[in-house]
């Protein structure tokens, strides 16, 4: 629970004799004011409240216990997290229930002069009823029936109490549920709760994550370009409050668990397979994430290249590489000398001799790559390559000629 919501709970109790009478009775508390950071009202700083039981005279004529909810609503609830809780009531005479969403009541009032007034911060004694003045909502984003907002879902089961909804939008919210209570189809009692939920970014006790290419929520996504034999790597946290874990994979017809922090696993072949890793199983304190794997068939990459090696000139090359999809979509050459090409088979220059790395990196129609390189030892021969002795000897007369790379005695 974050630090700056704090929660107090007041049980007031007392016995009185009262006399059976036509009229009801009221037993009402009235304060002003509500959370100033209440999110869905107009003015809530402004907004006071009103809690009463009303005992009518039906409920009086048979001597009828009002019904009791039992469970506190939630005090925080995570955004973007499916919300159920139940408001049921049980009633001692087993009378029909029928539960629905009320509005919070007005009461009270910003007077401090005296406070006591029935328009001051605790009236006394309170104002008399009826009590029929409502909170204002902030239209039209929130609602009697959208108190957490439009897109929130908020709904109770009439014959249930079960509350549901999606929150999605972060803040302090208030509502209200009303019970009414019918025995032989005759309304005896209506109880109202009045509460505030509290709606914030909550951090998981744990979360399931695996090593993946790309992810969505809790879903996570594996490619292999034909590698069938993986290793699964467990990311999850926080660590300390995972006290049991297991993956499970569907191979066919077939189920495979693995209680290993980390997984390895062979699968047959090229197809798509799913998977699940569980954290903390039949827990409040669980997680699981979803694997889909997808082995797609492999790609190889190589190449040849030819060139003369006694004269400067172009250096061919051959792309070699095979993708068991059947087709090869991009290539992307690298020739060390700072220059590239993506057509199939380049052809290129270099302008100076030396040792150069060529990479060659293919894509295929399934986006799987694979990359071959090769050093090329550059050295050929000049355009222009004269021999010649430092000295020549030999027996009047001689003669020497050097004519095409060719030395002649």
């Amino acid at each position: 629970m974050p630090d700056y919501i704090c929660v107090e709970e007041g049980i007031y109790e007392f016995q009185a004799d009262l006399p059976i009478s036509d009229l009801s009775y009221f037993v009402s508390y009235q304060r002003c004011c509500r959370n100033p950071t209440i999110s869905n009202i107009n003015n809530p700083n402004r907004t006071g409240a009103t809690y009463y039981v009303e005992i009518t005279p039906e409920a009086q004529a048979v001597c009828n216990n009002s019904p009791e909810i039992p469970d506190f609503p939630p005090v925080v609830v995570c955004v973007n997290t499916p919300l159920a809780f139940s408001q049921a009531a049980t009633d001692a005479e087993g009378d029909s229930l029928i539960y629905e969403l009320c509005a919070p009541l007005l009461g009270g009032g910003t007077n401090d002069n005296p406070v006591s007034a029935t328009d001051g911060i605790a009236p006394d004694p309170e104002s008399p009823p009826p009590y029929n003045s409502t909170v204002v909502f902030t239209q039209p984003t929130f609602s009697l029936q959208n108190p957490l907002g439009r897109s929130a879902g908020f709904k109770i089961d009439s014959f249930t109490g079960l509350i549901t909804a999606m929150p999605n939008i972060q803040g302090q919210f208030v509502t209200a549920v009303c019970v009414s209570e019918y025995r032989n189809d005759t309304l005896l009692s209506v109880t109202r709760r009045d509460f505030q939920i509290n709606v914030v970014t909550c951090l998981p006790a744990v979360l399931a994550k695996v090593q993946a290419d790309s992810t969505m929520e809790q879903s996570f996504f594996i490619t292999s370009c034909g590698e069938n034999e993986l290793e699964f790597l467990n990311q999850s946290v926080i660590r300390e409050n995972i006290f049991d874990q297991y993956w499970i994979f569907q191979i066919g017809d077939d189920t495979l668990r693995i209680d290993d922090w980390d997984a390895k696993v062979i699968f047959p072949g090229v197809g798509v397979y799913t998977g699940q890793l569980i954290l903390n199983p039949n827990t409040l304190c669980g997680d699981t994430a979803n694997i889909s794997i997808d082995i797609k068939p492999g790609i190889f990459a190589d190449f040849e290249l030819t060139y003369d090696t006694c004269a400067f000139g172009e250096v061919r090359f051959q792309d070699q590489s095979e993708s068991g999809s059947g087709q090869i979509t991009t290539w992307d050459w690298t020739f060390g000398d700072g220059q590239s090409s993506n057509t199939t088979d380049p052809v290129h220059r270099y302008n100076s001799v030396g040792e150069y790395r060529i990479a060659l990196r293919v894509k295929d129609i399934n986006t799987c790559e694979a990359t071959a390189e090769q050093v090329i030892s550059y050295y050929p021969l000049p355009d222009n390559l004269n021999i010649l002795p430092d000295v020549v000897v030999g027996c009047s007369p001689h003669w020497c000629v050097s004519s095409h790379q060719l030395l002649v005695y």
